[in-house]
């Protein structure tokens, strides 16, 4: 056999594997702790969560609230060019609500990054239960529709927005996820 036909069968071949193998199939899940030059704060009182986190003193980083599983919430700071899927895996972000699915950071991770993609943001709470994105630029119709395809189609992210259904007026707002755009920031809670 050729092999160029041997290389492209064995690439066809592991390319079905793929989807299938991650870091969880080693019996590997990433940490904080695994995040390269991640600075861990003070811890940050529960009233503060609802405020935007503080600027860093250095440039070349993000602030973020984060907890590792029920524990306390500390100001973190992580090195701005961090993907924002690697802060999400490593503090579980949505494992809260979805017991036996191990995937499911890993999943949230793919789908915010692609939302990162088309309208910039940054994290401002993430823990097993929450997880708040900032808009770095104007949320528009069409970006609400987006978000709405990203996360309300899998029931699992549909229930995360669960904060949107209870806090929704339908007499004053024409779309569940308005308050997106008034606050520019998306709010996704597992309790």
């Amino acid at each position: 056999m050729d092999r160029r036909l041997r290389r492209s069968a064995l690439s066809s071949s592991l390319r079905g594997l793929a989807p299938r193998l991650d870091a969880s199939s080693f019996g590997y899940m990433p940490t904080p702790d695994s995040i390269p030059g991640l600075r861990r704060g003070p811890v940050v009182p529960p009233q503060t969560l609802s405020q935007p986190p503080p600027e860093s003193a250095d440039s070349m980083h993000l602030c973020f609230y984060g907890a590792e599983g029920q524990g306390p919430h500390f100001l973190y700071e992580v090195p701005s060019l961090t993907p924002i899927a690697t802060v999400i895996t490593a503090f579980a972000a949505g494992s809260a609500a979805v017991n036996g699915q191990d995937d499911f950071s890993q999943r949230l991770a793919i789908r915010t990054s692609r939302l990162n993609q088309r309208l910039p943001c940054r994290i401002q709470q993430v823990d097993p239960g929450h997880l708040t994105l900032k808009f770095l630029q104007p949320v528009s119709d069409s970006d609400l529709v987006f978000i709405g395809e990203l996360f309300l189609e899998d029931r699992a992210f549909h229930s995360g927005l669960s904060y949107y259904h209870h806090h929704w007026d339908s007499g004053r707002e024409k779309d569940i996820l308005s308050p997106v755009r008034r606050e520019q920031r998306l709010c996704l809670r597992w309790e």
